[in-house]
């Protein structure tokens, strides 16, 4: 004996599928919080050298707000964000911290290195005594 499909039958399974359609992406939109802030450096990397001037440029997703060296940075409406530091001679070490909505923090961490004659700081040779003019 087969049973035919009723408009009652078919009324719970569009019922069905409408609310499996539901939870489905809401767990789809829900896997980045879960996951967590993420963060996409583009222009410098772990144990370079540098002049002095660093350009700190990438992006975000999932992220809140974003720290470089515990200043926060202002994030643009795609997740990007650009800050510009200037590094004192030798080595330093730059974080860049990402807090998404539920106050999780990822951490990523950069050690530099500036030259100590960056920027003209050069050490220079001492002039001899036979170079110095004394003027009248």
């Amino acid at each position: 004996m087969h049973k035919h499909l009723t408009a009652k039958h078919i009324r719970l399974f569009c019922i069905i599928l409408f609310v499996v359609g539901i939870v489905g992406f809401a767990g789809y939109r829900s896997f980045g919080l879960l996951k967590g802030a993420e963060v996409s450096i583009a222009n410098i990397t772990d144990g370079s050298t540098s002049d002095g001037v660093v350009t700190v440029s990438g992006t975000t997703k999932h992220a809140s707000s974003i720290n470089i060296n515990g200043r926060q940075i202002i994030l643009d409406e795609t997740g990007s964000f650009t800050d510009t530091l200037l590094l004192p001679p030798g080595a330093s070490t730059v974080t860049v911290s990402a807090k998404d909505t539920l106050s999780r923090t990822n951490n990523t961490l950069f050690h530099l290195y500036r030259h100590p004659d960056a920027f003209g700081m050069k050490t220079l040779p001492r002039a001899s005594s036979d170079t110095i003019t004394n003027y009248q």
